[in-house]
């Protein structure tokens, strides 16, 4: 039997008045009460792992998410107030609980934390056994919040900090400040989704880390094995869970490493989707520069017509802002010519590049035309009697 097995089934005994304890040797789980518990026979299973400042993680190195600029989190985040955090000073949030809804009926049962130090990453995993006991979980959570300059989570924004909030309220402990969060799933939703479609966590393990798990729980069937565990009391199970959750914990680190990697120096293998995503996001954080470098490559590396189709009208569109009108009559040029079903939409645009822009009526009258299915009947016929108009008067 391993020695978190062993230290399981001792949670399963009847309960005990401990008094002190600390969180372990950072290796294995050892029992103890959280400091300021009320009453005797709370008791919690904290685990310690340690991963060092060399550690990868698929084929990022975790400790590069210390590291992590301000900058570049709060624009990958499309948040101004994470602009002022500490990366290295970063509190990592996962949580597994009895049900997928936020409300009080549902009991997160395993709290995992993780955070650096000295350079390493340290995975603390809370497990409480039994429901009425999760008190100490919140009590460590509480004192792990000190210092903290910025909560990391994947989805925590709609589940896990809401959760997390409601159980403080409702074991009658003051509730945690609102630290700035970073929650990782919409971030990479706007880099990733275009490529891989599904933005789960392990999706991302798979498709942008290189890291597959073996033998891992489903999410799904967390639930359950908690409440296996409440009636068979199967330390192997538990295990399964709480290595699943320190497998997210971990990934968290590597996800947030790697988007910031992207953002600021980009690889010549990474997907034309994923500059493209990239390029969007620098756009709305107002890094215009940014922005165009990454729609270049997207047009350039693509293999895809629609993925080239969308980064030269991207281009188009940034260089019609700036009124670079034969930058964008060149761009949607090279659109028209992509064997996209949507060669009308950029017909369209290039027609209005040339009648307003370049006062080129002519090629303006001839895209108008061949752009007439991107607009309704009425309206194409309006525009190129307008541009004929001009053509004539010139």
């Amino acid at each position: 039997m391993s020695g978190l097995a062993a230290k399981l089934q001792r949670l399963k005994a009847p309960p005990l008045a401990l008094s002190g304890g600390a969180a372990g040797d950072g290796v294995e789980a050892v029992i103890a009460p959280a400091s300021g518990s009320s009453g005797q026979g709370e008791r919690v299973l904290l685990q310690d792992r340690t991963h060092g400042p060399g550690y990868r993680h698929g084929r990022v190195l975790i400790g590069d998410a210390r590291t992590a600029n301000a900058a570049t989190v709060a624009s990958l985040a499309l948040d101004e107030g994470l602009a002022g955090i500490d990366a290295s000073r970063m509190l990592l949030v996962d949580t597994e609980t009895t049900g997928l809804q936020s409300g009080s009926g549902t009991l997160p049962f395993v709290i995992g934390l993780a955070w650096f130090e000295a350079g390493a990453l340290v995975v603390r995993q809370l497990f409480v056994p039994r429901p009425g006991q999760e008190r100490p979980l919140l009590q460590r959570l509480a004192e792990r919040l000190h210092g903290t300059s910025v909560l990391v989570t994947f989805n925590g924004k709609c589940f896990d900090w809401p959760l997390l909030r409601t159980r403080f309220v409702m074991n009658r402990l003051e509730a945690p400040p609102q630290l700035p969060h970073l929650d990782l799933l919409h971030v990479a939703r706007r880099v990733f989704k275009r490529r891989l479609g599904a933005t789960r966590l392990t999706d991302l393990e798979q498709q942008v880390l290189d890291f597959h798990r073996e033998g891992d729980i489903a999410g799904a069937d967390i639930p359950a094995v908690y409440f296996d565990w409440l009636r068979h009391g199967r330390p192997a199970d538990i295990e399964r869970v709480l290595e699943h959750n320190a497998q997210d914990l971990i990934s968290m680190a590597a996800v947030l490493a790697e988007l910031c990697r992207r953002f600021e120096a980009p690889a010549d293998d990474d997907a034309a989707e994923d500059c493209l995503g990239l390029a969007r996001v620098a756009e709305r954080a107002g890094d215009e520069q940014r922005a165009w470098r990454f729609a270049a490559q997207a047009a350039r590396r693509s293999t895809s017509p629609e993925v080239a189709f969308d980064a030269c009208a991207f281009l188009a569109k940034l260089c019609v802002r700036h009124r670079a009108w034969a930058d964008a009559a060149r761009w949607l040029e090279r659109a028209t010519r992509v064997r996209s079903e949507r060669a009308a939409v950029a017909h369209l645009a290039y027609a209005r590049v040339c009648e307003h822009g370049l006062r080129d009526f002519a090629r303006a009258l001839l895209h108008a035309r061949l752009g007439s299915a991107a607009e309704s009947a009425e309206a194409s016929s309006r525009r190129v009697a307008r541009i004929s108009r001009r053509l004539v008067g010139q």
